[in-house]
């Protein structure tokens, strides 16, 4: 995982409304997409979906998502449309996507089945 953007995210998590406005799941997800952009124009060798790929892939395969969903479709999914309650699946969920990295080889670079579902 990118260290930066995990130190990004603790960030923004302490005040997110100062950042984004108030709370939403879809205002959260642009100013990501915000900032990745802003890497991309830096450094063209800057993957921008490998970024939040990893995690929109774990939650994927552990609520058996089937759609074509990013992460934060798949958090609106769960939270029935409701925005702000997105928001607050998505600290949930990314801290245990985080710690479950964790358990992960810097030389894999992904996370596989067996990891991503060790939860159960």
């Amino acid at each position: 995982m990118n260290e930066e953007l995990v130190i990004l995210i603790n960030t923004l998590r302490v005040r997110t409304p100062m950042y984004i406005g108030y709370l939403s799941i879809l205002r959260f997800s642009s100013f990501l997409q915000g900032y990745f952009w802003a890497i991309y124009c830096r450094d063209k060798n800057f993957e921008m979906q490998t970024s939040m790929g990893y995690f929109t892939d774990w939650l994927a395969v552990k609520y058996s998502i089937r759609e074509s969903l990013g992460w934060d479709g798949i958090l609106l999914k769960l939270a029935k449309d409701d925005d702000e309650l997105a928001l607050q699946l998505f600290w949930r969920h990314w801290d245990e996507f985080i710690e479950l990295s964790k358990n992960v080889s810097p030389e894999s670079h992904t996370l596989t089945y067996k990891n991503m579902v060790s939860y159960e």
